[in-house]
C-alpha cells in the first residue's frame, strides 16, 4: 500500500489491517483518531494497543504510534518478543506526546522518529541505544532536557534542529563526531559539555544558539566546521584545546559579545588554519589571546614553528612579537589589526 493512500480521508473511523499486509508506514497522518486492529494471523505486524511493530527475525521495532494518549512507555517486549529499535518516523508529529520512556531492549531510534513532537517534554533514552538518526528530534521545541547515552558514537546531521527549549546538553565520550546542524538554532541552550572523543565538529552545528555564555572545545576536536558557531550572539568565553587545527569559514560570525579565547598550547595555535579571511578567526571579534588564562602581550613564537598565517589577526592584545629563525614564512595579514603592537623582532 503506497504512502498516503487514505490521505484526507477525513471522516475514516477504522481500519482492519489484514494477514498479508507487511508494513504500517502507509497509514494516514491522523491515525491517533482511528480505530486499528490487526488480523490475529498477520505474521508481519504485532500491536499493543498504543501502536504497531514490525516483526523481523523475532525482533519487534516500533512503526507507528496510533494513540491518542500523552505519555508512552515503549514496552522492552510484545507476546514474547523483544522490541530493539524505533523506526523511521515511528512518532513523527504527534504534538500531543509529553513523555516518553525508551525501554534497555532498544539500540537503535530511526530517521525522524520524533520529528516535530513539539509537546514532548522529557524522554529517557538508556545506554543500549548506539545509534540516532537524522532529525531524530527535529522541532522538538518543548523539550528542554535530554540525556546523550554513553554508547552513541555519532550525532548525526539535524537531530537537535530547532529544540529551542533545550538548556543543557551533555555530549560523551564515545561520541567522534557532531554533525551538520546537529543543534541548529537551540536558542536556550546555556550549557554544552564536548565529550573528550570528539574530533569533528560539523557545519552549523551550534549556528544561532544564541544563549550560549561560553564553551570549551577539548583537546580531542580537530577541525570546526563552516559557521560551527555562527550567530552564538552571547557567546562571550572560548577555550580551544591544543588539537585544533582547522576552522572553516565563519565558523564564529556574528559572535559579537566575544571577549576572551584561552589556549593551552601557543605552539599548536601558531600552526591554526583560519583560511584566507581574518573573520574566520574568532579572535576578530574577542580581539584578547589568553594561555593557560594569562594574557599574551609579549608574543614569543616557539621554537620550531615553521609559518605564521592568520592566527593572530586582531589580537589586540599582543605589544610585542619575537619570531625565531626556525619560521621561514609569515602569510599575508598575518598580524592584520593587531593595533597595540610597537615591536616586532625577526631573528
Amino acid at each position: 500500500i503506497g504512502a498516503d493512500a487514505f490521505s484526507k480521508c477525513s471522516n475514516l473511523t477504522s481500519i482492519n489491517i489484514g494477514a498479508g499486509i507487511q508494513e504500517a508506514s502507509w497509514l494516514p497522518v491522523n491515525v491517533t483518531e482511528i480505530t486499528i486492529s490487526i488480523s490475529k494471523d498477520n505474521p508481519y505486524l504485532e500491536t499493543d494497543s498504543k501502536a504497531i511493530f514490525a516483526k523481523a527475525n523475532r525482533e519487534l521495532s516500533v512503526s507507528i504510534y496510533i494513540s491518542a494518549e500523552t505519555t508512552y512507555d515503549i514496552p522492552s517486549t510484545v507476546d514474547d518478543l523483544s522490541v530493539t529499535s524505533i523506526g523511521e518516523s515511528a512518532f513523527r508529529s504527534r504534538s500531543s506526546l509529553t513523555s516518553i520512556t525508551i525501554p534497555k531492549s532498544i539500540t537503535s531510534i530511526g530517521e525522524s522518529a520524533f520529528s516535530g513532537c513539539s509537546g514532548l517534554l522529557s524522554i529517557t533514552i538508556p545506554d543500549s541505544v548506539i545509534s540516532i538518526g537524522s532529525h531524530a528530534f527535529y522541532n522538538c521545541s518543548s523539550l528542554a532536557e535530554i540525556v546523550i547515552p554513553d554508547g552513541l558514537t555519532m550525532i548525526n546531521g539535524n537531530t537537535f534542529y530547532n529544540c529551542t527549549a533545550l538548556v543543557k546538553v551533555t555530549i560523551p565520550n564515545n561520541v567522534t563526531s557532531i554533525g551538520m546542524q546537529a543543534f541548529y538554532e537551540c536558542s536556550s541552550l546555556i550549557s554544552v559539555n564536548i565529550g573528550s572523543g570528539v574530533t569533528n565538529i560539523g557545519e552549523n552545528a551550534f549556528s544561532g544558539c544564541s544563549g550560549l555564555l561560553s564553551i570549551t572545545i577539548p583537546d580531542s576536536v580537530k577541525s570546526i566546521g563552516r559557521q560551527g558557531f555562527m550567530g552564538c550572539s552571547n557567546l562571550s568565553s572560548l577555550s580551544i584545546g591544543k588539537g585544533l587545527t582547522s576552522i572553516d569559514y565563519d565558523a564564529f560570525a556574528n559572535c559579537k559579545k566575544l571577549t576572551k579565547i584561552n589556549i593551552t598550547d601557543l605552539e599548536a595555535w601558531c600552526k591554526l588554519d583560519v583560511g584566507s579571511y581574518a573573520t574566520n578567526n574568532p579572535l576578530y571579534y574577542a580581539h584578547k589571546l589568553y594561555l593557560n588564562d594569562e594574557l599574551i602581550t609579549n608574543l614569543i613564537i616557539p621554537n620550531g614553528v615553521t609559518s605564521v598565517r592568520m592566527a593572530f589577526a586582531y589580537c589586540n592584545s599582543i605589544t610585542s612579537i619575537t619570531i625565531p629563525d626556525s619560521v621561514t614564512s609569515i602569510g599575508k595579514k598575518a598580524f592584520e589589526g593587531c593595533i597595540s603592537l610597537t615591536s616586532v623582532v625577526i631573528k
